[in-house]
């Protein structure tokens, strides 16, 4: 159900609406005149659709009458068509009466009329020729048939009459096939085939994720599915767009000229890029919202539109960038799009009913409440309420497990929300009443108008602005209310389970953006590939057996959850844990829980016990703190299947069992431990039968579209990690020295991450791995530069140690860590899947690796840093190899959905595309001397590790009016530009000259190549030669420094190769190159110089 969430453009007539609105009652009839009742039986919900052609033109006081949810003559809705307009009335035993108010003017002149009659439990929608024209709410009648009337008889015809039952709307698609077949998709346009992800063939059994859908089109095209009658919908969609330049979801869809359509274009597009909200009627576009924002080739985006009568809200990666309104179509099919298009890839679909309620009072009506007392209006896109305990009531009787908030202003006397509401004298009510700079809460029963106080609290940083009042209401009977998003006030009460809401105020008060959101679990374990179930040395990482830990003591074992449970507000985090019962009492008769224990004290969280007494369908279920015993209760029923959930935080525990609240209590002090344990008998349990719902968890095993990660250096894809077993396949990183992928979410507080994963096998035989080093991670961090947060490098240094940065500088170090015989025929390394963890508490890090000797976790680093960073980015990547990821676990007390990943991203995809086309347009024996007061001639960024934007320079300069600048996109690489290839007699031009700038943190040399052996003339960088490269020093340049200032080089080039070469038989280059060639420990990743975003400067480059 949804209010007018958006101003409506039309409003400005609602003057001349109201008129016509008058004039109809006056012509209002009796009764329905000459009436056919058909056998059509009206379901719960549906959508009516039927075509009306008109004899006369519409000239005449004709009218045609449909009716719905007919019960008798004295008990059903109908729809009255005139040429006056549409009207919706409501026949009773006591007379009719008009329920509907006018949304825009619509008056026939077309001989026929396509209707649209949707009825969704309380509210009645009216479509006419595609466009929305009457809403009304009325929910009495829910059975009944169809009839219609035409007055006079034969003025009208009906055509096509037909109802359609409707059900919630689910459907999902992740393109796993056992064939190409498309399945449901209907093309229009361009070109759509399924294909593989990775290895494009192969046993997706074996694979992370398997399959997607590319298109390619020059024209816009779409691949259309689902139903015309979908209408209140959220449709989502993974989509890489590669060589694009636009992609889209459109909603609504009529055909090929109506529908609305999400487009968003390329960041490098002319003025780099924006999303939109398009309108297509009849062919014709209009805007109804952009913004300036554009995709960067090559990511995964999760892009999302949902779709209401009149609301339309576009997301990208969760954020919302896009809302509008409009009344046009309602309903209609879902469609992928692409326009100029040489390559985009479509993953994991999902359509489903998007329940919400939102009121922006931007309109004059009421229509969707009902005032229960006291007197309601609005005006100026507010609403007032005034009056003694003044009531006004929305929603539905079912309604339930909900949030529901509203601002509130102006507040004189006392204002809040009621909710579960039963009626004007059976509800809860959250009550705010304001003194001074606070304000007195209460949350109350109110039953048979007696009014009982469950909870009260005080909020202290009250004031004259407006504020946001907020109820949640759980399943498990917790009932929670809030001041802008501090928590106020809690209660458990089971007493009220489901009901409507409504705004209460007793005296005046202002209230504005009602909004109603259904509650869904944040966290749905991801899948993974079949095989990997069945390979024991994944299970760790494949099931959920992974994330416990099992101790035994005193006769009881112990299941600790690796995990970490934080709360935003400090304590113990949110939590839910479903099991069924007759299978785990197979295994135990009692069993305990621990929530909020610390450092591994089990009696040190409040505890749940539930114990099996006689019969197993019997239950005594106990909580307790410390030893105070809060609440306990027996429960039995006669059910096999006895569905238990726990429900838990830092300020309470509660259980369901099938469904219903059982038990449940307050604790008396806030958990401020954060881990969970599960306490059973004297026999082990199978630990897969507790289904954990965390709050706080993100977690990935790659199933789906990388939608969350974006990689700022090589190419991260779903990668074989055997040459030899090409079916093995997990995500993963290569093509670059430092291949580098970050999360799009910031991370704050406290967090715990756990990392599964291993080097792939880059050489075709033994001993399968050229330089075994490197499974690294980088935390709060910016997005962008490693070294500007904390990093945990595990056998690095070419395998040597392991270590703990921040920054640059190494906290802690072990030379015990590391990889022990990493060969191929080595197996518990070849196959192994390493689990990292690391912890962040406070001050306090300490990472962990597993260790399968041990069989536990080995503590390889542990620091208190008293300058602790509290927030940022996660980074996965490696340094000279092929990095795969198995799964990524990141317990968090805070996460933050994000689009700076899109500003981040922008000068690398620039700097690429400049490459690109520069590659394309740069000849070889072009000259290298230049001063670049015309151009960059030959002077090219490098293929390979690097991501560079060269620019002409007018603001500093050695001569002349301009300079060479070349700016690092990326953090690291060789933050290299070549000058020169070709050939260069040096006994004909034996001199070089030319004048640098170098920022701080600048570190480059000048390289010259000859053959395959190259030559370094030092500047900043690192004078000791890489090992995948033939090099010597020719010399270095005296007084080099990066302080910003010009400087020169004078050097007879031609001597300085005759020293180090002196019976070489000609001396002669083949290519010039400035930057970092060199491979320093990890300089090419941007620790210890050439970040993101440093420049250094070129001018008068001369070899004479």
């Amino acid at each position: 159900m949804s209010a007018s969430c958006f101003p409506v453009t039309g409003m400005c007539h609602f003057g001349a609406l109201l008129i016509v609105f008058v004039l109809l009652l006056l012509h209002e009839v009796a009764a329905i005149q000459g009436i056919t009742l058909t056998d059509i039986e009206c379901e719960p919900e549906y959508t009516l659709t039927c075509t009306v052609k008109s004899t006369h033109d519409w000239k005449t006081d004709a009218q045609f009458n449909i009716a719905f949810n007919y019960i008798d003559e004295k008990r059903f809705y109908y729809l009255k068509l005139s040429r006056a307009g549409v009207a919706l009335f409501k026949v009773t035993p006591s007379g009719e009466k008009r329920i509907d108010m006018p949304i825009q003017l619509y008056r026939p002149t077309a001989p026929q009329v396509k209707i649209a009659v949707k009825r969704r439990q309380k509210r009645i929608v009216v479509i006419c020729d595609d466009k929305v024209v009457a809403r009304a709410s009325d929910g009495e009648y829910v059975s009944g048939r169809i009839a219609y009337s035409s007055v006079p008889n034969g003025a009208f015809q009906i055509e096509r009459l037909r109802l359609q039952p409707i059900e919630e709307i689910y459907y999902g698609d992740d393109f796993t096939r056992a064939s190409q077949e498309v399945g449901v998709f209907e093309f229009v346009g361009g070109e759509w085939r399924l294909t593989g992800l990775g290895e494009p063939t192969g046993n997706p059994d074996y694979k992370a994720n398997a399959f997607a859908l590319r298109a390619s089109s020059k024209q816009p095209s779409l691949a259309v599915f689902g139903y015309w009658f979908w209408d209140n919908y959220k449709v989502s969609v993974a989509v890489k767009p590669t060589l694009a330049n636009a992609v889209g979801l459109c909603a609504f869809y009529q055909d090929e000229k109506n529908y609305i359509l999400m487009r968003w274009t390329s960041a490098l597009s002319a003025g780099g890029g924006k999303c939109e909200l398009l309108q297509c009627v009849d062919n014709k576009v209009s805007v109804l919202a952009s913004k300036p924002i554009g995709f960067v080739p090559g990511i995964w985006y999760s892009i999302s539109l949902c779709a209401t009568d009149e609301a339309l809200i576009g997301s990208i990666d969760g954020v919302p960038v896009l809302n509008a309104q409009t009344l046009n179509f309602s309903q209609g099919k879902v469609a992928l799009y692409v326009e100029g298009c040489d390559e985009a890839y479509f993953d994991d679909i999902e359509v489903s009913t998007w329940e919400h309620f939102y009121d922006s009072f931007m309109g004059h009506s009421l229509s969707d409440w009902e005032v229960w007392s006291g007197a309601w209006s609005i005006k100026g896109g507010v609403l007032s309420g005034q009056g003694e305990s003044a009531y006004l009531a929305t929603g539905l009787e079912n309604w339930s497990d909900y949030e529901v908030s509203v601002n509130v202003a102006n507040i004189k006397g006392a204002a809040g929300i009621a909710f579960l509401c039963q009626g004007v004298g059976k509800h809860y009510l959250f009550r705010c009443a304001p003194r001074n700079n606070e304000a007195l809460v209460t949350l109350s029963i109110v039953e048979n108008g007696a009014l009982h106080v469950l909870s009260t609290g005080k909020f202290e940083r009250w004031s004259n602005a407006p504020h946001k009042l907020k109820v949640v209401v759980k399943p498990c009977g917790i009932l929670e209310g809030f001041i802008d998003d501090a928590l106020v006030v809690r209660a458990f009460n089971t007493a009220l389970r489901r009901g409507y809401i409504a705004l209460y105020c007793n005296g005046s008060a202002i209230f504005d953006d009602v909004l109603v959101q259904f509650r869904e679990r944040r966290y749905k374990e991801p899948p993974v590939a079949r095989q990997f179930l069945k390979e024991e040395y994944m299970i760790p990482w494949a099931t959920s057996r992974g994330m416990w830990d099992v101790t035994r003591s005193d006769g009881a074992f112990t299941y600790w959850c690796y995990g970490r449970f934080y709360g935003e507000d400090g304590g113990f985090g949110e939590v839910e844990i479903e099991f069924d019962w007759p299978r785990v009492i197979q295994y135990c008769s009692e069993l305990t829980f621990s929530f909020g224990a610390s450092e591994r004290n089990f009696s040190s969280g409040a505890l749940l016990k539930l114990s099996r007494l006689d019969r197993p369908n019997r239950i005594r279920l106990t909580i307790q703190e410390g030893n105070k015993v809060l609440a306990q209760t027996e429960w039995q029923k006669e059910e096999e299947k006895l569905l238990v959930r726990v429900s838990a935080s830092s300020g309470y525990i509660a259980v369901l069992i099938d469904g219903e609240p059982v038990i449940g209590a307050l604790l008396e002090n806030k958990l401020y431990g954060n881990e969970l344990a599960i306490r059973v008998g004297e026999r082990p349990i199978d630990i897969t039968l507790f289904k954990l719902y965390p709050s706080n968890l993100f977690d990935t095993t790659f199933w789906k579209a990388p939608v969350e990660f974006y990689q700022t250096r090589g190419t991260w894809d779903i990668v074989p990690r055997w040459p030899c077993e090409l079916d093995w396949s997990w995500y993963g990183g290569l093509g670059d020295r430092v291949p580098v992928v970050w999360t799009k979410m910031k991370f704050s507080g406290d967090m715990v991450i756990e990392f599964y994963g291993n080097i792939g096998m880059d050489l075709p035989k033994e001993p399968g791995y050229s330089r075994p080093s490197d499974i690294n991670i980088s935390f709060c961090a910016d997005g962008l530069n490693l070294n500007s947060g904390y990093s945990f490098i595990y056998s690095g240094w070419d395998n040597s140690k392991s270590a703990l940065l921040k920054g640059d500088k190494i906290l802690a170090e072990s030379t015990q860590h590391r990889f022990i015989y990493p060969h191929n025929h080595n197996f518990s390394f070849h196959q192994r899947w390493f689990y990292i963890r690391i912890e962040k508490t406070g001050e306090r890090i300490r990472c962990y690796v597993y260790s399968p000797e041990t069989k536990q976790e080995d503590l390889v680093c542990e620091v208190v840093d008293k300058d602790a960073l509290n927030s940022g980015y996660v980074a996965l990547w490696s340094y000279h190899n092929i990095l795969l990821v198995a799964r990524l676990r990141i317990w968090y007390q805070k996460c933050e959905p994000s689009l700076e990943h899109i500003k981040v991203l922008k000068p690398i995809a620039i700097a690429r595309e400049q490459k690109r086309k520069m590659l394309q347009t740069v000849s070889a024996h072009q000259d290298p001397n230049n001063n670049f007061e015309v151009g960059t001639g030959s002077w090219i960024p490098l293929s390979e590790s690097n991501e560079v934007v060269l620019t002409r320079d007018a603001s500093t300069k050695a001569g002349g009016k301009y300079s060479l600048r070349i700016t690092n996109a990326i953090s690291g690489g060789h933050f290299g530009v070549r000058a020169f290839i070709g050939h260069i007699d040096l006994k004909s031009r034996p001199k070089l000259r030319f004048a640098y700038r170098l920022q701080n943190g600048v570190k480059v040399n000048i390289y010259f190549r000859r053959g395959e052996m190259w030559y370094a003339l030092v500047l900043t960088g690192s004078d000791k030669p890489p090992i995948d490269l033939r090099m010597k020093v020719l010399g270095k340049v005296q007084d080099a420094k990066a302080d910003g200032n010009w400087r020169w080089v004078e050097l007879n080039l031609l001597k300085a190769f005759m020293d180090v070469e002196p019976n070489a038989p000609s001396y002669a280059i083949d290519e010039i190159v400035i930057g970092e060639l060199n491979d320093p420990p990890y300089l090419q990743a941007g620790f210890g110089g050439n970040t993101a975003g440093m420049s250094y400067w070129i001018d008068e480059f001369t070899i004479r």
